[in-house]
């Protein structure tokens, strides 16, 4: 198990050691992969699916990885990721969900074998089969169906925050819902966001938006499904998870039971001072774990 700590905890002792050091420079290439400002989610263009449109993008060149947002929220939360990998020489595939962006759909409810045949659906029309595919939360269930109904289009799975087996607290389910309410004010919004998805201290900012209630609502029934049927992820494909150690909603002995349950295939990577939203929270620290899974598994 790796622990994205040890840059800090050498910062307190006395002398520059050579972990240190090459803490230090690892941290300064990542940064330079890291915008100010990431570039916006931009379409590329519109897919048919069944029952439905997905509204897609393609970047870069190169190995594909394939991504797919948490409940409720779109492609625009892989921005900043997005752009470090691009710049890295991958190509990033993102559809977005349906209810978010332009894309539609014609059912009341979606089942985890919709959303992952709708991403198999991309990944076929698109292009660069088999790929990596990465979920974030909600995102991870849906990549973890998809390796087991379409083993042949996954060559390996990065997970952002492991949940599934441990209930989430329901205090922090409530506050989760609270985030869709758009009619509430900000301030409120924000408390729940703060509450459910950030760690102690880290600004809830950067969700004020992204989230998209019809979404959630296409969404929300699949949460009822057997954690069996997708935990093992297809029972082959190697898998990197990414996980806040405050995380409220998926929380971090989620991510080390995946780790116990498939010891050779499962690395796992603990991120402090994050929690669900690590994305935000800690960009450079996932994007450096997410590249070195990429140069040996993509």
């Amino acid at each position: 198990m790796d622990a994205l700590t040890g840059c800090r905890d050498n910062q307190r002792r006395p002398g520059i050691t050579r972990r240190g050091a090459l803490c230090a420079l690892g941290a300064f290439a990542v940064a330079t992969l890291i915008p100010r400002r990431a570039r916006a989610f931009s379409a590329t263009g519109m897919i048919d699916v069944e029952g439905g449109r997905l509204e897609y993008a393609v970047r870069g060149r190169g190995p594909t990885v394939y991504m797919i947002p948490s409940f409720g929220r779109g492609c625009e939360d892989f921005d900043a990721l997005a752009d470090a990998l691009v710049q890295s020489g991958y190509r990033v595939v993102c559809a977005q969900p349906r209810g978010a962006g332009a894309s539609t759909s014609e059912r009341p409810t979606l089942t985890l074998r919709d959303m992952a045949n709708d991403a198999a659906t991309v990944l076929m029309k698109v292009g660069g089969a088999p790929a990596v595919c990465l979920g974030h939360d909600f995102g991870q269930r849906i990549t973890r169906t998809l390796a087991t109904e379409h083993p042949r289009l996954v060559k390996s799975l990065i997970m952002l925050a492991c949940g599934g087996r441990i209930p989430m607290n329901p205090q922090v389910r409530r506050a989760g819902q609270l985030c869709f309410e758009l009619s509430l004010p900000w301030e409120i919004r924000k408390a729940a966001v703060r509450f459910a998805f950030f760690a102690p201290g880290n600004d809830p900012t950067p969700w004020k938006d992204g989230w998209y209630p019809q979404t959630s609502r296409l969404q929300g029934a699949s949460a009822a499904e057997p954690v069996s049927a997708y935990w093992a992820g297809g029972g082959v494909a190697k898998a990197l998870v990414i996980q806040g150690l405050q995380d409220a909603s998926a929380v971090p002995e989620n991510a080390r039971l995946f780790k116990a349950d498939f010891p050779d295939r499962v690395q796992l990577v603990e991120v402090d001072h994050a929690a669900h939203a690590l994305l935000p929270e800690q960009p450079r620290l996932v994007a450096e774990a997410a590249l070195k899974f990429l140069k040996h598994h993509a």
